[in-house]
This record gives structure tokens, C-alpha cells and sequence, in this order.
């Protein structure tokens, strides 16, 4: 069943929520979670008339990094606890190691426009010594489906010489994240995989 009014429809946009986005987000995240899009760094993106949308009423193109971006900052964020106190202040003051995404490869599979409120999900797909990758999408609550998908790569390097870094060979932190990583990519991989053959189907399906 659809908002009753075009103010319901608007209403993921007050403090408190609604009833029928409320409902909608819980089976949202149940499902990204299942599929192996890790819960702890979801995010979600409020669709503004003004902000995000072209002159033809849809959200612009670019606007889809935008919104992968919050996402993917998160997952930096999910570093804290691996790297401790020191290593963590200095990833964010840009001293020492520090982490770029250095591409990001978007599919839009259908158009979006307001009304709607996205939520954002990422999971790691791959892991090398000096980089990783991810996957990342947009779920629609309006359309009940996946809108977009992204795929990125997050490159370790030292910022005094711009160069890519081995986890493996710096400090215990930084060390430690490697397997880190990977034991967090295997785990989304095996959901994905258990999950595929019952949500992959219809709430995958691209229009464009």
C-alpha cells in the first residue's frame, strides 16, 4: 500500500519518521543485511526536490557518488576499533596512511526522483595487501528496489610519498586490518551467495 497523500510520501523527512517508511526501512534492512551489505555502515539519503534533482525532475547522475560517498566514509570509520586511538586520528588528519577511493564505476538501473528516501548499503568484495574493493547500492523506498549500483576501489597510501602501502608491512594496527578486511569480505560473500537465489531476482531487477 502507497502514502496516503503527497505529505505522507514526503514524511521519511520529519524528525520522528512515519509509520509507512518505518515498515518499509525495517524490510529494507533486512534484506541488505541478508545479502551480506554490512549493517553497521548503512546509511540513508533523504531525496531533495531542490538539491538532487535535474530540470527533467530526476536525481542527477553525479548525485549517486555523492550519495556513495557517506557510505564509504563510514566504512573508514569502521577502522577505529582495528586501528586504535593513534593510527585513527591520523587516517582523518591525513598524517601517515591514509585511504582514497580512486574509482568509482556507477550503474543507475532506474530512474529516481522525489519523494524517496534511499538507503545505502556497502560490502567488501575484494582484498589485496595495498587496496580493496566494494560494492555498494542505493534501495528505494518509493520503488521498493535497487536503483543503483557501485562499484569502488580503495587504494592504502602514504601521504608523505603518495605511494600505495602493504598493510603487511606496517604498523601492528594497520596489520592487523588486512585480515581484518578480509575476514569481513568473506563473511558478506557467503550471504551474498546463500541469499542470491531469494532476494537477487525481483528486487534486482534493472528497468534501464
Amino acid at each position: 500500500m502507497g502514502p496516503k497523500s503527497a505529505l505522507d510520501a514526503s514524511s521519511y523527512q520529519h524528525p520522528d519518521g512515519s509509520e509507512f517508511y518505518r515498515r518499509k526501512i525495517e524490510r529494507i534492512l533486512r534484506i541488505l543485511a541478508k545479502q551480506g551489505y554490512e549493517y553497521d555502515t548503512l546509511s540513508s539519503h533523504p531525496v531533495s526536490f531542490f538539491a538532487d534533482q535535474d530540470p527533467w525532475g530526476h536525481v542527477q547522475a553525479p548525485q549517486y557518488t555523492s550519495i556513495a560517498t557517506t557510505c564509504v566514509y563510514r566504512l573508514f570509520q569502521s577502522f577505529e576499533e582495528v586501528l586504535g586511538d593513534r593510527l585513527f586520528e591520523d587516517l582523518f588528519r591525513s598524517r601517515g596512511v591514509g585511504v582514497v577511493t580512486n574509482r568509482y564505476s556507477t550503474k543507475i538501473r532506474r530512474p529516481v526522483k522525489y519523494p524517496d528516501l534511499l538507503i545505502t548499503g556497502i560490502r567488501i568484495e575484494g582484498v589485496r595487501r595495498d587496496r580493496f574493493f566494494s560494492r555498494i547500492v542505493n534501495w528505494s523506498c518509493a520503488q521498493d528496489a535497487v536503483v543503483s549500483e557501485t562499484d569502488c576501489s580503495h587504494v592504502f597510501f602514504h601521504h608523505r610519498s603518495g605511494s600505495p602501502v602493504d598493510l603487511s608491512r606496517e604498523e601492528d594496527g594497520w596489520k592487523k586490518l588486512h585480515p581484518v578486511l578480509q575476514e569481513r569480505c568473506d563473511a558478506s560473500a557467503k550471504k551474498w551467495r546463500a541469499a542470491e537465489p531469494e532476494t537477487g531476482s525481483k528486487s534486482m531487477a534493472a528497468k534501464l
